[in-house]
């Protein structure tokens, strides 16, 4: 996006840091290019889109950003005609269970537990969890950070690797089966159904 912006004239992007700090300033960066921290809000969007009401908007996203961003519009007086979505969502229905490689665990293990302990290896975090929590959420309780976009399973930007124990993810569309064979999962769409889970993360 940042070699897009340079190239082309007609292109400004605004880009919001919700959990992490901006980046140091690049200097090869269009002057086309604003970041920002925190949530899009009506403010910015009247300061950086300030014929706003007569355009098009297309959105597309997690469910509750699309709300919430549909809500500033309309406060903006868009019309909500002139708004446009796609639902960033995946099927429930591809729901199965993906077996770690490790030495020690058992490879019949189907049943999931009530509870597990997760470790994030790299970051030397331990956290117990239940059979709702996901990967991810265990990783923001613990104060590890993942990376995350859509939190549906198909951007696959929270994909890390699990090294030991096994998980059941709710959608697998952003994984390969390659990546499978080599223990990466989706950590938003990963339940566990062993005792223990290593992640590494």
């Amino acid at each position: 996006m940042t070699s897009l912006a340079n190239r082309i004239e007609n292109l400004h992007v605004l880009t919001y840091f919700s959990q992490s700090k901006l980046s140091a300033s690049d200097p090869a960066r269009s002057a086309r290019w604003q970041e920002k921290s925190g949530y899009i809000n009506a403010d910015d969007l009247s300061a950086f889109v300030p014929d706003l009401r007569s355009l098009p908007v297309f959105l597309c996203g997690p469910d509750p950003m699309m709300q919430a961003v549909r809500k500033t519009l309309v406060s903006l007086g868009l019309p909500n005609e002139q708004i446009s979505t796609e639902e960033f969502v995946s099927p429930r229905g591809n729901t199965s269970t993906n077996a770690q490689p490790t030495a020690n665990e058992p490879t019949n293990v189907q049943s999931a537990v009530s509870e597990s302990t997760v470790t994030f290896g790299t970051s030397n975090q331990t956290i117990d969890i239940d059979a709702s929590t996901t990967i991810l959420e265990a990783a923001e309780q613990a104060g590890v950070t993942l990376p995350w976009e859509c939190r549906a399973g198909i951007c696959g930007q929270c994909k890390v690797r699990c090294t030991t124990g096994r998980v059941r993810m709710d959608s697998r569309d952003a994984l390969t089966k390659a990546e499978e064979e080599k223990g990466f999962i989706l950590a938003c769409q990963s339940h566990p159904i062993t005792d223990s889970i290593t992640i590494e993360a």
